[in-house]
């Protein structure tokens, strides 16, 4: 028993001093552009970022996602790591977060300073949008929105939609 304990505290003791590193900066930026016309449905799935849609006379919609964070990290594993994956088919854009926090043996802490969305969109086209905290602001919204939150403040003004429906 006494080996063992020994051993395991020889790993942890060596998983620390290998493993650790200064904090590492994530500093992203995305960016894209869709046409769109009248009828057509923006999915958005997002994590804890901050959301604002602004409507605008172009029939394009024009997505900005900035994250900036650093990320401390003391032992082994998978690293930390953000994405957002665009695409169009038919008449929906979808606009999907993909985080990887992967197996890690140690500590891990994530500092975000910037986590946005910015999309800029006519006010024509239906809402659909999932996220799980983060505030969200809408404003001068004309058609359907679909708001499911788990966290966060909603901020809707000068809507006039058919349907708004907001689960939290």
């Amino acid at each position: 028993m006494k080996k063992f304990i020994l051993f395991v505290l020889f790993l942890v003791i060596l998983t620390l001093f290998i493993g650790s590193a200064p904090a590492k900066e994530v500093n992203k930026h995305f960016h894209q552009t869709f046409d769109v016309k009248q009828g057509d449905v923006l999915h958005l799935t997002y994590g804890d970022g901050d959301v604002t849609i602004i409507p605008w006379n172009e029939d394009r919609i024009d997505v900005e996602v900035n994250y900036r964070a650093e990320i401390d990290r003391v032992g082994i594993g998978q690293e930390h790591d953000f994405d957002v994956e665009f695409r169009q088919r038919g008449s929906s854009v979808y606009v999907t977060e993909k985080r990887r926090y992967g197996f890690t043996i140690g500590y891990i802490n994530v500092r975000r300073y910037e986590y946005i969305y910015e999309i800029k969109a006519p006010n024509y086209i239906r809402l659909d949008l999932k996220g799980d905290d983060g505030d969200v602001n809408i404003e001068g919204w004309r058609e359907e929105i679909e708001c499911r939150l788990d966290d966060g403040d909603l901020l809707l003004k000068d809507i006039d939609a058919g349907r708004t429906r907001i689960w939290g």
